[in-house]
């Protein structure tokens, strides 16, 4: 009884302050219109007395505070050594300066790279040995085997060993498919490197034989 006492007081007070809004907005600012509720009415009153060109007429605009974004990325290849470093999205433009630069934090997660943040994480630390193993590996056998064997090992060493243990054949099966892209990217590179070199020194004899 008491909550339906309080609940039909609220309801009470709620319609005589949104009656008196409504009142006060339109006869301050001569404006109404069926199906808008007080404080709309109230509301555009106040856009309809500001001038026509000022800076945000009929619209309200908030600057508001954004947190400061951070983006990592992990880095597990042969190319660099660094620690960390900084890479821009800029340097994968096709053409000129664009309109919106990307500064991404880059960490080593090579294994013997950023000790401390391995430590800490110890699910990036044993990836980091699964993948140092798998290069170990390739240089006594295939890659097949070379995965194969890893996943043994770190399953022995207890290195991740509930997710190999249970995803086995999917890891498996993924890394033989990230290194064969890995080496696809690579000859693919080098080969380009090396057609680039032969157009030039083929372009340096014809300079030659046109001389003489």
């Amino acid at each position: 009884m008491g909550v339906g006492m309080q609940e039909r007081t609220r309801r009470i007070l709620m319609t005589i302050c949104g009656v008196l809004v409504c009142g006060f907005s339109v006869g301050m600012f001569n404006f109404s219109a069926l199906g808008l509720d007080p404080f709309q009415v109230f509301t555009h009153g106040i856009f309809m007395i500001l001038p026509a060109g000022a800076p945000g007429f009929g619209t309200v605009y908030a600057a508001i505070n954004l947190p400061t974004p951070r983006y990592v990325v992990f880095y597990n290849g042969l190319d660099r050594r660094e620690e960390t470093f900084t890479q821009y999205l800029s340097e994968s433009f096709a053409g000129d300066e664009g309109c919106i630069e990307v500064a991404v934090r880059t960490y080593n997660i090579n294994y013997g790279h950023n000790g401390e943040l391995l430590e800490k994480c110890p699910t990036l630390n044993g990836y980091a040995k699964f993948v140092s193993m798998v290069r170990e590996n390739l240089e006594m056998m295939e890659l097949p085997k070379a995965v194969e064997h890893a996943v043994t090992e770190c399953i022995r060493q207890d290195i991740l060993k509930d997710f190999l243990v249970a995803q086995r054949n999917e890891v498996v099966a993924m890394s033989i498919y990230e290194y064969n892209e890995e080496y696809a990217m690579r000859v693919t590179y080098e080969d380009g490197e090396t057609a680039g070199y032969m157009r030039g020194k083929k372009k340096e004899r014809k300079k030659e034989e046109d001389r003489t």
